[in-house]
């Protein structure tokens, strides 16, 4: 019986949300990941990382890893077009920032809206990183909030060696790149949001057997939010005019409309697509450390 590994990826965000209410929703999302017994992988910005310090130890306790997802996560953190001299200094102090308060350096990088590039990949193998997540292959960018990046449409589904030039090829590079699923939609928790818990059954059934003739892992990704079932009913109202034209930082800001706002509901349903998940035979729930350990 071949294996599937499953990586369930979170990312931390305070550039959005105040410190307090990412804390809240860290501690909801260690419970329902204890109680279904799933290990994930959390990417932290390094600023985010010292906000909330007091959260590292317990996460590791639990058996979940830490990962680097850039220096504050706001708008000006672009990897896909910060020169190269620049990547390497903010990815060089996010990673000593993490490296203080984890007393280990972390291994894996996911970087701000997956916006990513060769000079990315140059400045991960130079400090020492193993593996990068920032790639969602096949998926369109008007998903996104990137809707002028072809890049990722492009790039190998199994995970790659990138080269040095782009992270969308295979190359000779240190680093090793493992694509978050996609299939034109990504294989997000927004993408549950957007199209409920029978379609995301449907979505990773279908990746579980590519899976199972490929051996490609499946990447999920999601918020620490979507398991705070208190956060309560998001008005939705109508967007203005501008909500549909793209933003380089946002894409289609529309999209969010469309999301269920319902924040019981975004629970249910996400602590639903786990369960369903680690159903299927065969199916090993890895962090991102465990994966490349065992690959």
């Amino acid at each position: 019986m071949s294996r599937v590994p499953v990586l369930l990826t979170c990312d931390i965000h305070t550039h959005n949300y105040s410190g307090d209410q990412v804390r809240e929703d860290l501690v909801e999302t260690r419970a329902v990941l204890q109680e279904i017994g799933a290990p994930a992988t959390f990417f932290f910005p390094s600023a985010s990382a010292e906000i909330l310090r007091d959260q590292l130890d317990p996460l590791r306790k639990d058996g979940h890893e830490i990962g680097c997802h850039g220096l504050t996560h706001g708008p000006d953190e672009d990897y896909s077009r910060l020169p190269a001299a620049e990547q390497l200094r903010i990815l060089g102090a996010c990673t000593d920032r993490l490296t203080a308060l984890l007393d280990e350096k972390p291994v894996s990088f996911r970087a701000p809206t997956f916006k990513v590039s060769g000079p990315t990949v140059r400045a991960l193998d130079q400090l020492g990183y193993r593996a990068d997540l920032s790639v969602n292959s096949q998926r369109l960018g008007v998903f996104g909030s990137d809707v002028y990046s072809l890049g990722s449409l492009f790039a190998p589904r199994r995970p790659y060696h990138p080269s040095p030039e782009s992270a969308f090829r295979k190359g000779e590079s240190g680093v090793l790149e493992i694509p978050v699923s996609a299939a034109l939609l990504p294989f997000l928790s927004n993408t549950e949001r957007l199209l409920g818990l029978p379609f995301m059954r449907f979505f990773f059934a279908t990746l579980y057997w590519e899976s199972r003739l490929t051996a490609k892992p499946v990447v999920f990704v999601f918020h620490a939010e979507d398991f705070n079932g208190r956060r309560g009913h998001v008005p939705k109202g109508w967007p203005a005019w501008k909500h549909f034209v793209p933003t380089r930082s946002n894409g289609f800001v529309v999209r969010h409309y469309l999301f269920e706002g319902n924040w019981q509901n975004v629970r249910r349903d996400m602590t639903g697509l786990i369960q369903y998940m680690k159903g299927f035979r065969g199916v090993e729930l890895l962090t991102v450390r465990q994966y490349l350990d065992r690959s």
